[in-house]
């Protein structure tokens, strides 16, 4: 149908090849018309498998009248913020900050788009040591840091909570870091 709703073509679909569209047109609301005849069975439903049998036809033929709406569209967008990955919904792994898009099958053969826009906060846990100082590889400005002494089941070293700790003595260490806690 061109935009004024006059038929451009027309295919023969799922009948017995004895059915026609006589007149079509198009409302407004983008809502599409169509009139015709046909013999024997035909689906108009598309939510269905079914087929609509018409009782006894004048002259071997029935005359149909067909509205179509379009199919209403849904679509939401999820914005997340994670440490290492996003888990949508529908079970795809996203690891990289984007925006993603995922199409999944609505009623009556609607599709409906949900869009993520994803971001990953990855943490860098590393430490470099220059003699007794350790210094946290993560250098974002949001972040919170708190030292601890792994040989002492990780216990927390009070007051250090700084991206530097320069050691007091021997001894194992690690810094818990967190962006937006």
């Amino acid at each position: 149908m061109d935009g004024d709703g006059n038929l451009l073509w027309h295919k023969h679909s799922n009948g017995s090849e004895n059915e026609s569209i006589l007149a079509s047109t198009i409302d407004p609301e983008n809502n599409l018309y169509f009139a015709g005849q046909l013999r024997d069975t035909v689906d108009f439903d598309f939510c269905t498998t079914s087929e609509q049998e018409f009782g006894s036809p004048i002259a071997g033929s029935v005359v149909y009248n067909l509205k179509l709406s379009q199919c209403k569209v849904f679509g939401e967008t999820i914005t997340t913020v994670d440490c290492s990955n996003y888990t949508s919904p529908y079970e795809e792994v996203y690891t990289e900050t984007g925006i993603y898009f995922e199409i999944f099958d609505g009623s009556c053969n609607c599709d409906s788009l949900i869009t993520f826009d994803v971001t990953i906060n990855s943490i860098d846990n590393g430490i470099s040591q220059e003699g007794a100082e350790l210094n946290s590889n993560e250098a974002n400005r949001e972040a919170t840091y708190q030292w601890v002494n792994c040989e002492t089941d990780y216990t927390e070293i009070p007051g250090e909570t700084d991206q530097v700790y320069t050691a007091t003595e021997n001894g194992g260490y690690g810094v818990i870091v967190a962006i937006g806690a």
